[in-house]
């Protein structure tokens, strides 16, 4: 009984050591994590420094959106917020526009359907030229499925995030 608790427990050290190692490399580079061991610092950065990554200097959300070469470019420079934000204005030469709702959020959910195998972003509450509204929203989610439906436009996978930006970017 003891030989098989000695080999469940490597297993689940070895498993433990893989996932720190990387989740250190995935989401954090920093040299020391808190919640790792010393084995594991030492061969998260054995493994580190032996495949050295180079990283691109950090580029802002809003900045990003304004190199897709949009017809319709960002207007002003925001920044992910929880909660509702106000509108920041400079509309009036959009051939599209996107109403806010009630609670002054703008009108971008997250859908899961078919048993969670297919992820939407459904953007509600759009008035004037639809199809050009599709376009530039193709230039920000670039290869991906765009569906109109009547009421909606729905976008194939999690883009909530990006979305909202180039929404109050333009001045939603």
């Amino acid at each position: 009984s003891t030989q098989s608790d000695m080999g469940d427990s490597s297993k689940f050290s070895i498993a433990r050591l893989l996932l720190l190692t990387m989740l250190s490399r995935l989401f954090v580079r920093q040299s020391v994590l808190p919640w790792t061991s010393s084995s594991t610092r030492a061969f998260s950065s054995a493994v580190s420094s032996s495949t050295d990554i180079p990283t691109a200097p950090p580029v802002s959300s809003t900045t990003a959106l304004k190199l897709l070469g949009l017809q319709y470019p960002i207007q002003h420079e925001v920044q992910h917020t929880k909660g509702p934000t106000s509108p920041l204005g400079g509309i009036e030469n959009l051939p599209f526009y996107v109403s806010r709702t009630i609670n002054s959020n703008l009108p971008v959910y997250s859908e899961i359907r078919n048993g969670g195998t297919r992820h939407l972003t459904i953007i509600r509450r759009i008035k004037g030229d639809v199809e050009q509204f599709k376009q530039e929203l193709a230039k920000v989610v670039p290869d991906v499925e765009i569906t109109e439906k009547v009421g909606r436009i729905e976008v194939k996978g999690f883009h909530i995030r990006k979305i909202s930006l180039w929404l109050r970017g333009l001045g939603f």
